[in-house]
């Protein structure tokens, strides 16, 4: 059974409004950034809202990170126990904004994120690029990444690929 969470987004001034419904895993991740990458330089700040999303795994947490990097602002709200202590595992509970209310200029109508896949060429390519981001966000990340971006690079180079 396929446990990932459904994305529903909106477009805010300035930004962007998720809410992750289910899991934050490795396939709304890769929904989440392509949504991101596809409003351009106007997502300034994304507001996540997890009310209702019981966990996210190290993919997800990646590109929240990459987004940090890249300078959009995350405020996050109504997180769970769970995925907070997730996020304090690695070190990214420092580095976004956890906030109590969604943003002040309300919500804005939010539309399922299509369901596509994340393509299979990508799959290998997308988790290690998340993995880095989180891995540089903070020692805690990179001391729980790092090995397996060895192995990573290390199977690339066996496969012939890197």
């Amino acid at each position: 059974m396929d446990r990932t969470g459904l994305l529903y987004v909106g477009r805010v001034d300035g930004g962007l409004f998720a809410s992750v419904v289910g899991l934050g895993t490795m396939h709304n991740a890769y929904q989440l950034q392509e949504r991101v990458q596809t409003e351009g330089p106007g997502v300034r700040r994304l507001w996540l809202d997890l009310r209702q999303c019981p966990g996210i795994d190290s993919t997800f947490m990646g590109v929240l990170a990459g987004f940090l990097r890249e300078g959009v602002e995350v405020q996050v709200f109504g997180v769970g126990p769970r995925a907070q202590e997730q996020m304090e595992a690695v070190g990214l509970d420092r580095l976004v904004q956890f906030v109590s209310d969604p943003p002040e200029t309300g919500l804005p109508p939010l539309e399922p994120h299509p369901a596509q896949g994340l393509p299979p060429a990508s799959t290998v390519p997308f988790i290690e690029q998340a993995h880095r981001s989180l891995a540089s966000s903070s020692p805690e990340a990179d001391r729980l990444y790092s090995p397996f971006l060895k192995r990573l690079e290390d199977e690339r180079k066996r496969s012939g690929q890197g």
